[in-house]
């Protein structure tokens, strides 16, 4: 099992909305679809350097 660690962010509420809808929409877990969104990021800018 993967030791998470627990956050605390500032988030624009409509943006935090949606991804909360989109993540219900993907039958996934908020925390689930941040991850997944942060690893593609990571995974796309690495790309550019």
């Amino acid at each position: 099992m993967v030791q998470k660690s627990s956050t605390s962010l500032n988030v624009d509420p409509e943006i935090w909305k949606q991804a909360k809808i989109e993540a219900i929409n993907k039958g996934m877990t908020l925390t689930e679809l941040v991850e997944k969104a942060i690893e593609s990021w990571i995974e796309k800018n690495r790309k550019r350097n």
